[in-house]
């Protein structure tokens, strides 16, 4: 799976409407490729789902059509090689 070529995106949305959600490619099953992420993905990743029920909701598969366009994934998200 290439991260930037995959056609789907597990979204970790956030509990309050202020903070941001987190955005990952992932397969049409909502598998994350760990090792095809930078660092800080992967250390946010770890963080979406350690902090489910307290800053994040349960994650939900996208495909890239259903993608908010809203500034909700994180800059570098769409960079990565």
């Amino acid at each position: 799976m290439s991260a930037q070529g995959s056609s789907h995106r597990l979204m970790f949305p956030p509990l309050a409407a202020a903070e941001r959600s987190f955005i990952f490619p992932c397969d049409a099953g909502g598998r994350v490729d760990l090792d095809r992420l930078d660092e800080g993905r992967r250390n946010d990743y770890f963080y979406a789902r350690a902090m489910l029920g307290r800053s994040t909701q349960t994650p939900r598969v996208l495909s890239r059509m259903d993608i908010p366009r809203s500034g909700a994934a994180p800059a570098r998200e769409e960079a990565q090689p």
